[in-house]
């Protein structure tokens, strides 16, 4: 600790400053202890003298680090300002940088660089997913943690692509940060930068791992480059023969392609070094445990980027009042969706789209005085909404955050015919008689036995009463009750369906299917995703639902499932099932999608 600082037992938001943990060019970070969540976490405050440009992008790409949610990501939990200093909340993470480790222990095994890069590539594929591009992968931005498992840091912050300072060198005059790792296309035009990018620094970090150097690795930042956009890197099967296994120099050449467009996808990469890691290289070899993956200290994430729980989404709705361009105001509405829609007084219901108005300043042009505004998720189940009344002067502009919020009722239970499990909104509900639900919304609601699947739609007003529809009566599930349409974080994606237990328990019965070991015992909440099922019950799951009403996905479905569900999904034909998106057998979950 650095009783000096005049920082430390300083609150910001809901944390509380406890260490100075480091310093570098874009800021200082803290250790803190979480008031709310009761851990500790790191704290990040952008560097004094940069300036209201360089604050107002820190928040705003902070903000867009906050929607991405991946096991192989430094989390962000929270930003703000604080005496005009931006600051960042991010998890706290245990372990070792991969370039503390290359510079202690040289080059990796072969079966390490696949474990590790498959999770780097699925933490750069949540990442794209949300349209970002990262701008900074190399070694000391990858973090492993004590669970050997890697997460990528600096999101997008620590180096700016447009900032003359990243060509600095070290007083030793050796080539630091980001020009040892930078795609050539960046060199010509870093203003128009996409995420074949981030791949291209992936395949460098890849190779730096597997061979102990980088591709290029000149004196200069300027012959740096030059090879960049210029010379043909090794292969890593030439650069190591007979320890790099042909795959996984095949992948890491791809990469490093001079054309983005001939790169892979970082799914693409995660799918090929996944697959090796599950066997194919240690079937060439006896495997050895690397064990720097057991870190023996704990390591602050020195981690740039990341953002509030809130994110702009700005459009331009035509309100009911008759709006003066020379009077208008500017409302910029900030909410914690992805799928809204809002109004203004009783106008009509706009679409407010986050990748359109992401970057977009102008806001809602709206006539002064007391608006009535109303903004609303436009997803079923649960009701997320906002209401309220601004008052804005003459061509004032106003931040309007908004934190959407279901309306509770007393908690009201539905019966529901039958027996078997509920689905609500495509989630396993449980085998009760009733679903009970305890906030405003429109639900649809099923109970399956097997062989009926009797479908309702259930509404709860504001008042606590509740409608349902006539139950309507198949012979396979389908509908909302069964597909669903959004990820956990409210993001529109194709319909898929998570197996429970209480599913593929049944599958395995109808299809007298082998149990694995230690089956049984996970049916003590019939409910739950069916993980440990193995290739044979997914299989089987598939079969018994029939092809006509589900398939299992196929592998480049399975990887995106993989991403939103955080966990390997089964793929490919029921027949003879794959993993996709993960190594872990056990922790392997069945996932459906239409035929």
């Amino acid at each position: 600790m650095t009783e000096s600082d005049p920082l430390i037992g300083r609150v910001f938001g809901n944390v509380r400053l406890t260490a100075r943990l480091g310093a570098g060019a874009m800021g200082v970070v803290y250790r803190a202890h979480h008031e709310h969540i009761g851990t500790d976490v790191a704290v990040k405050f952008l560097a004094a003298g940069q300036g209201e440009r360089s604050r107002e992008r820190f928040l705003r790409e902070g903000r867009a680090a906050a929607k991405v949610t991946s096991d192989h990501m430094v989390q962000v939990l929270d930003a703000g300002l604080a005496d005009g200093t931006a600051y960042l909340v991010m998890e706290l993470v245990n372990g070792h940088s991969l370039g503390r480790i290359l510079d202690e222990h040289g080059a990796l095994p072969a079966e390490a660089v696949a474990r590790l890069g498959a999770g780097i590539a699925l933490g750069l594929a949540a990442i794209h997913a949300r349209a970002i591009v990262h701008r900074d992968i190399k070694p000391d931005n990858i973090l492993v943690g004590t669970d050997g498992r890697p997460k990528i840091a600096d999101l997008g912050l620590a180096k700016q692509l447009d900032n003359p300072e990243l060509l600095r060198l070290t007083g030793t005059g050796m080539v630091v940060g980001t020009p040892l790792y930078v795609a050539p296309e960046v060199i010509r035009d870093p203003e128009n930068v996409t995420i074949k990018a981030d791949i291209y620094s992936l395949g460098v970090t890849l190779f730096h791992l597997a061979s102990g150097r980088p591709p290029f690795d000149h004196s200069t930042p300027y012959e740096v480059m030059r090879a960049h956009l210029e010379q043909k890197p090794k292969l890593l099967s030439e650069v190591k023969p007979g320890v790099i296994p042909a795959a996984l120099s095949q992948i890491v050449d791809r990469c490093l392609l001079k054309n983005p467009a001939s790169r892979p996808s970082a799914l693409d990469v995660a799918d090929v070094l996944g697959q090796l890691a599950q066997g194919g290289i240690g079937q060439q070899r006896k495997r050895r445990r690397w064990p720097l993956l057991i870190a023996a200290a704990v390591m602050l994430a020195v981690v740039v980027g990341g953002g509030a729980w809130w994110w702009r989404q700005q459009q331009q709705p035509t309100p009911v009042a008759v709006i003066d361009p020379a009077t208008a105001a500017t409302l910029r509405v900030q909410v914690n969706h992805p799928q809204v829609e809002g109004r203004i007084d009783d106008g009509a219901w706009q679409s407010l789209s986050a990748l359109t108005a992401l970057h977009d300043e102008s806001g809602w042009r709206v006539a002064p005085g007391a608006r009535q505004v109303t903004v609303r998720a436009t997803q079923g189940g649960a009701e997320l909404a906002w209401h309220g009344t601004v008052t804005l002067n003459a061509g004032e502009t106003r931040a309007l955050p908004i934190e959407l919020a279901s309306t509770p009722v007393k908690p009201v239970a539905v019966p529901v015919t039958g027996s078997g499990m509920l689905f609500v909104d495509g989630v396993a509900f449980g085998t009760d008689a009733a679903a009970t639900f305890a906030a405003v919304g429109r639900y649809a609601v099923a109970r399956w036995d097997g062989a009926l699947w009797q479908a309702l739609e259930v509404t709860v007003n504001s008042e606590g009463r509740v409608s349902a529809s006539t139950p309507g009566t198949h012979d396979h599930p389908d509908g909302a009750a069964f597909w669903r349409t959004v990820g956990d974080d409210g993001q529109p994606v194709p319909p898929w369906h998570l197996a429970c237990w209480w599913e593929v328990d049944r599958a395995r019965d109808a299809t007298r299917a082998s149990a694995p070991a230690g089956w049984e015992a996970l049916g003590v909440t019939p409910e739950q995703p069916a993980t440990r099922a193995g290739p044979l019950l997914a299989g089987a799951y598939a079969q018994w639902l029939g092809a006509a009403v589900a398939r299992l996905p196929t592998r480049e479905a399975a990887l995106r499932l993989s991403l939103a569900l955080r966990a390997p999904v089964w793929c490919g034909e029921a027949t003879r099932p794959e993993l996709a998106g993960g190594q872990t057998m056990a922790a392997a979950v069945i996932v459906v999608v239409p035929p």
